[in-house]
């Protein structure tokens, strides 16, 4: 924002000839001369009569054109009646001189008043007024306390020393002080007003004006049009006042007013105190320790270096504090006022508040302290240990551009650019590294961005999204048990609060029971303590009970199941198709229907609607198939198997010792690979040893398979296949359709 105009000097008024540097003085006005008079006095010297000739004595005097004249001493009046290239010296002496076009006026000393369409006019010595016509004239004071008044036309002004007055009038005037306290008026037109040395007022009137001060403590005010101002040296009072105006400050501690419509400040170097009024205006604090008031309207502010203080005022302003090469330094203090501000405090231990509307405030670098105040507030502390405070209203506080992950609470952020007091925070937003976020008892949202994110939700009602990379929701710290499922934006989770989770891939339960379901992409879930209720849906998840007896529902894809400690259940209940599944390996195995399962640590099945084929382990099995005609196998433990409906079939080919079974109990019974509970089967397979298999009141099929085995029906129309070996056959009393064995009875 250091665009600007380059310092100016007034062009013509700071070189003049050298004849006027001795004698000085400026001209302005219209002759006035009536025949046989010159100002309203008789004439005494007539020049244009052989034999007159100016005296020391009081004259008046004649000129006709084309003739110079030295009005020696005395307090003269002179007129000169006709235009043309004539020098008219007043002399020693309070000289009141009409000038005509084309004219060069010398005053001389004495208190000189000098009128006309004068080329040029020089005062002198003495306290001269000047009083221009039309015509594009210059008028240089000299010496004493001068007053200048310019005509219509454009009019050129140059004081040089003592305290001079100029009033502009209708042209484009330009009017150079000097030395002395000046007092500048432009008047109506565009004017170029410099006061130099000396403690200066200048205000440029209608128009666009360019104002310079100069050195000392100089007043400045641009009035109407759209004006520069410049201060240059000293402490300077600048005011735009109607107009857009361009107001620099320059050297020393400055009062800056923008005044009406859109303005651009420059506080400049120096201690400033810039006020932008109304209108949507820029304002540039620049060096030293700044006040700043923004104003009204949609400001624009950069504090730059110093310890600043920035107050925003109404509209929705933009405040800053750094440069292009070199950022902004100092503890400075900034205030948005009213309306919808972004602060950019820089370095420096900064102290920055929003005031009313919707702020951005950022801290940038140092120890900083934000507060939102009232709206819906985004306050990101930057690199240092910062207070951050929302205030009333909705508010958020923002790590988006830490560069390494945080560990956020509702009242703490550590990590990522320093260690942040949080208070009056209800949303919170993560960096694009692996950050953890711990919630309170109050209601938060929050947003993971990208990264691996850990999100503990409290106990109020919480919203998370995980934003991109693979994010976790832990519960573990819960007083109950969670209801949470993925797949949902909103769920309730009873141990912590009602929670909306987006966008997050993994969950661990609670110490307590717990339903965790997650969606149809690839999740990690982790039940944690308490019997929890696993169910992964579709993708390829890995799926962990933890401690306790738990039951994971895996999905069609490729899962991994680990029941953990406790005694765990795999279960395939809702599925309509057929699968197969062994407890007897953790490789990976086809299923059929639900794509590939590793399943480890894990006690039960339960079966689909479908015809399954489910294998037991050497450890305690529930196995329960559910619909369909299943064949379950269970392995070397105490069992409990039950076929569902259908016809089922229990086999003990995985067995390596012979077997007694009987399908018509289902009390335990010792079956010689354990101490079994056997319940709706209607076939029953033999292991390649020597077996007693017995049927119920169903039509039961009995298979012997290897080993002298023992078979005996019941009432139903039973088949027995006693294998080989040297088997026995009782079909029982139902009336049986096959039995294939070496010896058998009671064949109907």
């Amino acid at each position: 924002m250091r665009a600007r105009v380059s310092s100016y000097a007034l062009i013509g008024l700071l070189s003049v000839p050298a004849v006027a540097l001795g004698v000085g003085g400026l001209l302005a006005g219209s002759a006035a001369a009536a025949d046989g008079e010159c100002g309203g006095k008789p004439v005494t010297v007539d020049l244009g009569v052989e034999g007159h000739a100016p005296t020391d004595a009081d004259d008046v005097i004649s000129v006709p054109a084309g003739v110079a004249v030295d009005a020696l001493g005395g307090h003269d009046t002179v007129c000169v009646l006709g235009q043309g290239a004539v020098e008219i010296i007043g002399g020693i002496g309070d000289d009141t001189i009409y000038g005509a076009l084309g004219n060069t006026v010398l005053g001389g000393e004495g208190d000189d008043t000098m009128l006309g369409s004068n080329r040029a006019a020089f005062g002198g010595a003495g306290n001269d007024v000047f009083r221009l016509a039309e015509q594009q004239d210059f008028a240089y004071g000299g010496s004493g306390n001068d007053t200048f008044h310019g005509g219509p036309g454009p009019n050129m002004f140059r004081g040089h020393e003592g305290d001079d007055y100029f009033y502009g009038a209708g042209g484009s005037d330009q009017a150079l002080g000097d030395d002395g306290n000046d007092v500048l008026s432009g008047g109506d037109g565009g004017d170029l007003l410099q006061g130099d040395r000396g403690l200066d007022t200048i205000d440029g009137g209608g128009e666009g004006d360019r104002l310079r001060g100069g050195a000392d403590i100089d007043e400045l005010r641009g009035g109407l049009g759209d004006d520069i101002l410049e201060g240059d040296d000293g402490n300077d009072m600048l005011s735009g006042e109607d107009g857009r105006d361009s107001v620099w400050g320059d050297a020393g501690d400055d009062e800056i007013d923008g005044g009406a419509d859109d303005d651009r400040l420059h506080g400049d170097e120096g201690m400033d105190t810039v006020n932008g009024g109304t209108g949507s205006d820029e304002i540039t604090g620049d060096g030293g320790s700044d006040t700043i008031d923004a104003g009204s309207g949609d400001d624009h502010v950069e504090a730059h270096e110093g310890n600043d203080i920035v107050h925003g005022g109404d509209g929705v302003d933009l405040i800053e504090n750094f440069e292009t090469a070199v950022q902004g330094t100092g503890d400075d203090t900034f205030n948005g006022g009213a309306g919808d501000d972004l602060i950019y405090a820089g370095d420096g231990a900064d102290r920055v508040s929003g005031g009313a509307g919707d702020d951005f405030l950022s801290g940038h670098v140092g120890n900083d302290v934000l507060r939102g105040d009232d709206g819906t507030d985004r306050l990101a502390g930057g690199l240092g240990d910062d207070a951050v405070d929302g205030g009333a209203g909705t508010d958020k506080a923002t790590y988006a551009e830490s560069g390494s992950g945080i560990v956020a609470t509702t009242t703490k952020v550590t990590g990522g650019l320093g260690s942040d007091a949080l208070a009056g925070i209800e949303e919170l937003m993560g960096t694009d590294y692996a950050d953890r976020f711990t919630g309170g008892s109050g209601n938060s949202i929050i947003d993971g961005r990208a990264g691996n994110d850990v999100f503990a939700p409290g106990a109020g009602t919480d919203v998370i999204t995980g934003g991109s990379g693979v994010d976790t929701v832990t519960y573990s710290n819960a007083t109950s048990g969670v209801r949470i499922y993925l797949g949902q934006p909103a769920y309730y989770g009873a141990g912590a609060g009602r929670e909306t989770i987006e966008q997050v891939e993994n969950l661990i339960g609670s110490p307590h029971a717990d339903q965790l379901t997650g969606d149809l992409t690839s999740n990690v879930i982790l039940g944690g303590g308490g019997s929890d209720y696993v169910n992964g849906l579709n993708g390829n998840d890995r799926l962990d009970g933890g401690s306790g007896n738990d039951t994971i529902w895996p999905g069609r894809d490729n899962d991994t199941v680990i029941g953990g400690s406790g005694t765990d259940t795999i279960s395939y209940k809702g599925y309509n198709r057929a699968i197969q599944i062994s407890l007897a390996t953790t490789r990976a195995q086809s299923t059929g229907s639900a794509g590939y399962e590793k399943v480890s640590q894990t006690e039960n099945i339960i079966g689909t609607s479908g015809s399954d084929r489910l294998v037991g382990n050497s450890g305690r099995n529930t196995i329960t198939a559910g619909y369909g005609n299943d064949t379950v196998l269970p392995g070397h433990g105490d069992d409990v198997v039950n076929g569902g409906g259908g016809a089922d079939t229990i086999s003990y080919r995985n067995v390596g010792v012979g077997v007694r079974v009987s399908l018509a109990t289902t009390a335990r019974q010792r079956t010689g690979a354990g101490y079994e509970k056997i319940a709706s089967f209607e076939n029953v397979i033999g292991t390649s040893r020597s077996d007693v298999l017995k049927g119920n009141r169903a039509a039961n099929k009995l298979y012997g398979d290897g080993g002298g085995d023992k078979l005996y029906g019941s009432e139903g129309a039973d088949k027995l296949y006693g294998g080989s070996g040297r088997d026995y056959g009782d079909g029982g009393t139902g009336r049986d359709s096959s039995v294939s064995v070496e010896r058998r009875v009671r064949i109907p």
